[in-house]
């Protein structure tokens, strides 16, 4: 993720020195991870499918959930729901 911040601020210069709050959110990395660089927030999430054969087999094994953020244009992050896939099926 330390490499997404410097791929950020590079980029998008002008976006970043206006943020207020900022918040980078990626997937597909089948596990949770939060860490803080340069002011942000970033932060991957668990997926929703089931493991593949290659994953399951190789010992990967994560937790399936989602998350929904919730946000407000003035104050950041005010809170999160989180729903365990066993409870959506």
């Amino acid at each position: 993720m330390s490499n997404l911040h410097g791929s950020i601020v590079s980029n998008l210069r002008k976006e970043w020195g206006e943020a207020e709050h900022t918040f980078v959110w990626t997937g597909h990395i089948h596990h949770k991870n939060q860490e803080e660089y340069g002011g942000a927030l970033f932060e991957s999430w668990n997926i929703l499918a089931p493991a593949d054969a290659w994953h399951a087999s190789s010992g990967y094994a994560s937790s399936r959930s989602m998350t929904c953020v919730i946000l407000h244009k003035d104050f950041g992050e005010e809170g999160r729901l989180k729903v365990n896939v066993e409870r959506i099926k």
